[in-house]
């Protein structure tokens, strides 16, 4: 299986966590919880993730990076509470990519079409105050009665070869206001690149 097919296997099954709200049983014994390390190389990419209790590192690929923020409830029940997924693609060879802007917006019409029928909402690309070229969007998708929301960031490195995608995912609506969406979004500003 490709690094990338197990990252969105991955993802699949931490959005259908998400949906759920605890993770327990079998599936538990697949889902590793680590202390996240201070910094991260993703291909050109750097990136400090969350500190504070609750955050821990799920999986590391050379590609990409997978944290959640997961709170004990009862005994041998996790409730993950947000999902990040950072990945690092190359652009195709011969690709022209306009702006960082121009790639996102693709990036938000492929993700909205994925989602088909789930998707309840999706908001149009702007780019993160105070930091000049980081782009995003949110999209909501419902999955059964369950709402999923989705912040996708997307970071276009200097010299145009790749970018990164960080996806924020949780299933509680007033996530903005929940300290654990503090600690994901002050850890962007570690975002940078030397390609």
């Amino acid at each position: 299986m490709t690094a990338r097919r197990r990252g969105a296997t991955f993802a699949a099954l931490a959005m259908l966590c998400l949906a759920a709200g605890v993770w327990t049983g079998p599936a538990r014994a697949q889902l590793v919880l680590n202390a996240p390390l201070e910094r991260y190389t993703i291909r050109s990419f750097r990136y400090s993730p969350p500190a504070g209790q609750g955050w821990r590192s799920t999986e590391m690929e050379a590609n990409g990076l997978n944290f959640v923020f997961a709170e004990r409830t009862v005994p041998g029940a996790i409730n993950i509470r947000a999902d990040i997924t950072l990945e690092a693609f190359d652009v195709p060879a011969g690709s022209a990519v306009p702006s960082a802007r121009a790639l996102t917006e693709l990036a938000r019409g492929q993700q909205a079409a994925e989602r088909k029928q789930s998707l309840v909402s999706s908001t149009e690309v702007s780019t993160v105050p105070g930091r000049q070229g980081l782009q995003t969007y949110s999209l909501v998708s419902k999955i059964g009665e369950v709402e999923i929301h989705e912040v996708f960031f997307v970071l276009l490195s200097p010299d145009r070869s790749s970018y990164l995608v960080a996806k924020f995912a949780t299933k509680e609506p007033g996530y903005r206001d929940e300290l654990y969406w503090a600690q994901f979004y002050g850890a962007l500003s570690s975002l940078g690149s030397d390609g």
